[in-house]
């Protein structure tokens, strides 16, 4: 039996079930994002290969699950990264209810769903020890905004 977290997305009135995983195939490491419909067949398997400019997670200085190019990341652990990797699927039609669960190269979906998560990131405010307030582009952990000190 698996041992692996299986967490649920809803987006209207579709619930999806989504896990990630880390493989090593050929001596080399590679993140996976499974996404499937609850309760339909379909679904799809985003396999991140290592490659030229294009990093996974080893285990050893990267969280598991992180995937990045020289100029961006994305966290597969994310809900907000998964949704945005599931609506890039979708409109690339690899999502369809009569599609069988497949096996696609997640890098041809990276631009588009960081794009995607970039535009419904909020930026947060902390402050500083000196009162000086600047501005933190990662959204705080919950969710929400955060202002003031921490």
């Amino acid at each position: 039996m698996s041992r692996k977290r299986r967490r649920t997305l809803t987006v209207g009135s579709r619930r999806y079930l989504w896990w990630t995983d880390h493989r090593h195939r050929d001596g080399a490491c590679a993140e996976v994002l499974q996404i499937r419909r609850l309760g339909a067949a379909a679904g799809v398997t985003l396999v991140f290969a290592p490659g030229e400019g294009r990093y996974v997670a080893d285990g050893g200085t990267c969280p598991t699950a992180t995937v990045s190019t020289p100029a961006h990341h994305l966290n597969l652990n994310l809900p907000g990264v998964v949704r945005a990797l599931l609506d890039t699927a979708e409109d690339a039609g690899w999502l369809l209810d009569s599609t069988p669960i497949a096996e696609r190269d997640g890098w041809e979906l990276f631009d588009a769903a960081h794009t995607a998560y970039s535009a419904t990131r909020r930026p947060c405010i902390t402050s500083l020890s000196h009162g000086t307030q600047i501005l933190v582009v990662e959204k705080h952990q919950s969710g929400r905004r955060r202002d003031g000190p921490e």
